[in-house]
């Protein structure tokens, strides 16, 4: 009988070797997820100004390039849009918001993101007003400096003050707080 039990076990021992060998598993084919969270922020610089010293100033119009005023980041694409608080004040002095005309010109800083149609043309040069306008957009950003162009132009500048314009209005600086947003259209 001893002779009988060893053979068993031996052949016992084969099959379930065998059986492990032939079910083995040699592949595994999980998932790879790539997950893509949104990425959306703009950030802004200091103030920008339109300063008037001369004759010129005011029968040229006024302009100023706020170099990398905003930086922006988007993955996807994207609209920025502004808008004012309201009229520029000066203690109770003021100069209609409307003068002033927002776009992101042709530069450097501003071709290298490739600012594009998102909807809108090009880029927009949209006179401020306290609802959101669409200035430009882009396809996407990556903490890009984008230049801003402020203007008023020669006839806003020789309108009277009375009449919300720039001339006449008595000396001192005159603020309105801008206020720039970005979007996935």
């Amino acid at each position: 009988m001893k002779n009988v039990i060893k053979p068993l076990i031996a052949i016992f021992a084969m099959l379930i070797a065998y059986s492990n060998t032939t079910n083995a598993q040699t592949t595994a084919t999980p998932n790879l997820n790539i997950i893509i969270n949104p990425l959306l922020n703009i950030t802004a610089t200091g103030p920008a100004h339109l300063t008037y010293s001369t004759i010129t100033d005011y029968t040229g119009g006024k302009d100023s390039t706020a170099i990398g005023q905003l930086s922006v980041t988007s993955i996807l694409p994207y609209t920025v849009s502004v808008k004012g608080s309201g009229d520029f004040m000066n203690g109770t002095n003021s100069i209609a918001l409307g003068n002033v005309v927002v776009t992101a010109p042709a530069t450097p800083n501003n071709q290298a993101v490739s600012l594009i149609s998102s909807g809108i043309s090009n880029v927009q040069t949209p006179s401020l007003t306290t609802s959101s306008q669409a200035v430009f957009g882009g396809t996407w950003a990556f903490a890009a400096p984008i230049d801003v162009e402020y203007k008023i132009s020669s006839t806003n500048s020789m309108t009277a003050n009375g009449s919300g314009g720039v001339l006449g209005a008595p000396t001192g600086t005159y603020t309105a707080q801008l206020t720039y947003t970005i979007s996935n259209p």
